[in-house]
């Protein structure tokens, strides 16, 4: 599991706050974390994470795997108004990208099979709709 560090790290290389090999400060840290619980607590009900906010930097974030790279971007994104540098357009192309493919891999959208669908063939092995051309309609009875 990541912590809140990691997210952190990754955000501010991201945005070339960081060198690998230089530490964060605390006090940017502690802004850092500030906008990683304000960012993603907002974006919750859309995103459907399971994020709880988390009080140090050090505490695990507890998100699934496929969101790790969709929320360094996207924090990357909401920290450079922080340091008041422009967000380039390929960072906001990919920040943009990474929201869109994970929901894409997460939201399951149920749908019924519309009454005007023919059935196709092979329904005339003991199916529940043998004998009709087309599917019911969700008001019908099967």
């Amino acid at each position: 599991m990541a912590t809140g560090n990691d997210f952190i790290i990754g955000a501010m290389r991201k945005i070339e706050i960081n060198a690998a090999e230089s530490a964060i400060e605390s006090y940017e840290t502690q802004d850092a974390l500030d906008a990683f619980n304000d960012l993603f607590s907002s974006l919750e009900p859309t995103l459907g994470l399971g994020f709880k906010e988390i009080t140090s930097a050090s505490d695990t974030v507890r998100v699934p795997r496929s969101a790790h790279m969709m929320m360094k971007t996207n924090l990357a994104v909401h920290l450079l108004s922080e340091y008041g540098k422009p967000v380039t357009p390929l960072l906001a192309a990919l920040a943009s990208s990474t929201v869109e493919d994970y929901l894409r891999t997460t939201v399951k959208i149920d749908t019924e099979f519309p009454n005007s669908l023919p059935q196709g063939s092979g329904n005339e092995c003991g199916s529940q709709y043998e004998g009709s051309r087309f599917f019911p309609t969700p008001d019908e009875k099967c």
